[in-house]
């Protein structure tokens, strides 16, 4: 399966990469990162590719919501589960079962690979 370069977020395009090795600001080794000012997502290649994939998804949610000025405030010590990951296990199970495909093509209103 080929990855994707680009993601296309309320009109704009978000550059996609994969790399090895992905840093948060921090200096940290993170799954993925999302950054509005160069308009990228990039995710590490060091996990499975369902890990990548799920990763991805979170990062587009990430970037949905800094598009759609939606930014959420919250802290890790908040007891609420920040939205991100509420939208990922909500959606990641969704569009990663093959039988949905007929879903999906027909939402995109075109055949998909």
């Amino acid at each position: 399966m080929s990855r994707p370069s680009a993601v296309y977020v309320h009109g704009f395009k978000v550059k996609i990469k994969f790399k090895e090795i992905v840093l948060s600001d921090e200096g940290h080794a993170v799954s993925g990162t999302f950054d509005r000012a160069g308009s990228e997502i990039l995710v590490s290649t060091a996990f499975n590719e369902t890990h990548q994939r799920s990763t991805l998804l979170h990062e587009l949610i990430h970037a949905m919501q800094a598009y759609a000025n939606m930014q959420i405030a919250y802290t890790e010590n908040d007891v609420i589960e920040p939205p991100t990951y509420m939208l990922e296990r909500v959606l990641f199970p969704v569009f990663s079962d093959r039988r949905n495909r007929a879903f999906f093509t027909f939402l995109l209103g075109a055949e998909c690979e």
